[in-house]
C-alpha cells in the first residue's frame, strides 16, 4: 500500500498550516453541530427553561471538549515521532502512557465536572440557575468520560 506522506518542512509555509489545521477546524465545526443538535432537540421536545440550560452551558461543554482535543493533539505529536523515527519501544510506550492518561484524565474530568457543576454554574454568574442546567452539565461530563475511555 502506498503511503501519502508530506513533509511540513518544505514549501509554501501558509499552505502547509492551512493543511495541518484543517483537522482542527473540523472538529470545531463538530462541536458546533453537536451543540446546535442539542438545542435543536431540546427546543422542539423540552421547555424554556431546558433551552436556557444548553445555551449557559455552552461554554463549559466546549471548554471540556477543547481540552480533550487538545490532550489528543499532544499524544498524536508523540505517536506521530516515534512513528516517523521508526522507534517502536517508544512508540509502544507513548500508545500505553496515552490510553493510561487518557483513561485517568477522563476519570478526573468526571469527577470534577460532576462535583464543580454547581460552583462553575456560579462561577458563570447565572441569575438563578435550575437543575437543567446541573443535569446538562453532568451528563456532558459521562458522554465526554464515555468517549476518552
Amino acid at each position: 500500500m502506498k503511503q501519502n506522506m508530506q513533509d511540513l518542512t518544505e514549501g509554501s509555509l501558509g499552505k502547509k498550516i492551512l493543511i495541518f489545521s484543517v483537522p482542527l477546524m473540523l472538529s470545531n465545526l463538530l462541536q458546533v453541530l453537536f451543540n446546535m443538535a442539542d438545542i435543536a432537540v431540546i427546543g422542539q421536545f423540552a421547555g424554556s427553561l431546558s433551552l436556557g440550560a444548553v445555551g449557559s452551558t455552552a461554554t463549559l461543554v466546549t471548554m471540556f471538549t477543547g481540552f480533550l482535543i487538545g490532550l489528543s493533539g499532544g499524544i498524536n505529536v508523540l505517536t506521530a515521532l516515534y512513528y516517523g523515527a521508526k522507534d517502536k519501544d517508544s512508540l509502544s510506550k507513548t500508545i500505553h502512557s496515552a490510553a493510561l492518561v487518557s483513561l485517568i484524565m477522563g476519570v478526573l474530568l468526571l469527577v470534577l465536572g460532576v462535583g464543580l457543576s454547581e460552583w462553575m454554574l456560579t462561577a458563570l454568574k447565572l441569575r438563578e440557575h435550575n437543575n437543567y442546567e446541573y443535569d446538562y452539565i453532568t451528563s456532558n461530563c459521562v458522554k465526554k468520560y464515555d468517549r476518552v475511555a
